[in-house]
């Protein structure tokens, strides 16, 4: 796992899992499912929607979506994984 620069002086976490990337900042963590077709890692921006628990109730701002979406692609930047982000807003 390695650490990136937040906005709120916390580092935050991003990693690669078991078909699944996670983020988190502070004590806000998420999960992003993620599919692999042979070549890339298929990523969609629409599937990171609530925090973990206890904040699962909490929706994840739109704002806030865009810059995890940032922290996953440096951190897949530095892996040389290759991927292909979905976003569900284009």
């Amino acid at each position: 796992m390695a650490d990136t620069p937040s906005t709120n002086d916390q580092p935050v976490k991003v990693g690669l899992g078991r078909h699944v990337l996670f983020y988190q900042d502070g004590d806000h963590k998420s999960d992003c499912p993620i599919e692999f077709d042979g070549r890339r890692l298929q990523i969609y921006t629409h599937w990171i929607q609530h925090w973990q628990p206890p904040y699962e109730n909490e929706p994840i701002a739109p704002e806030k979506r865009a810059e995890i979406i940032r922290s996953i692609e440096a951190y897949l930047q530095k892996t040389r994984e290759p991927y292909t982000i979905h976003d569900s807003s284009e």
